[in-house]
């Protein structure tokens, strides 16, 4: 069977287009074991409020992408429902695990600025996050304290094969989350304690 110059070339595109994919999931705060307690023991309870997205990026969703050698998206990773809306339950579930009450008749809100959020694959993964944290008194209105936490992580060999087409969204996630939680356990331990 012989196939011309036209069929080769459609056949190609087929197969690229094939590979380029988004996958959607959330990302799921997870406290180390030695955070978890069996119920709320703190005197003062927080709640986290909203949390605006300025990551200049007018898809809410985004966090990154698997790019080929060009640089060229071919794998979108998103979350779900938005980035301001995992930062909010992130660190709601972070106030949680470390005993403090989070409904009710609440003293203090958190809320702030998710700055970057993103997670990128070239060769090596490469993620980072830059939140701006404000507690506020919920009496009063009056901030009390503010503060800009960032991470970032760099994952992987600079000579692989699991890149490209064959990089996993799996593992970005996953340093997406790590990332992120990295900033929630900065932003809600005192210095010294770390989960």
């Amino acid at each position: 069977m012989r196939v011309d110059a036209r069929s080769a070339f459609v056949m190609a595109c087929a197969c690229v287009l094939a590979a380029c994919s988004t996958t959607r999931g959330g990302l799921a705060y997870r406290p180390s074991p030695s955070l978890v307690r069996e119920a709320p023991t703190a005197a003062v309870s927080v709640t986290a409020g909203r949390f605006a997205d300025q990551r200049g990026n007018d898809d809410k969703e985004w966090i990154g992408a698997i790019r080929n050698g060009w640089g060229i998206p071919i794998k979108n990773v998103d979350v779900t429902p938005s980035v301001s809306v995992v930062v909010q339950k992130a660190l709601s579930e972070g106030l949680r695990a470390r005993g403090f009450a989070t409904s009710g008749g609440t003293a203090y809100r958190i809320s702030g600025i998710v700055k970057r959020l993103d997670a990128n694959q070239f060769v090596r993964l490469d993620a980072n996050a830059e939140v701006e944290v404000n507690v506020f008194k919920v009496s009063t209105g009056q901030e009390v304290f503010s503060h800009t936490y960032s991470a970032h992580n760099l994952e992987g060999s600079l000579l692989t094969l699991d890149a490209g087409y064959f990089a996993s969204e799996a593992k970005l996630r996953a340093l997406a989350q790590k990332t992120l939680d990295k900033v929630v356990n900065d932003a809600l331990c005192p210095s010294g304690e770390r989960a």
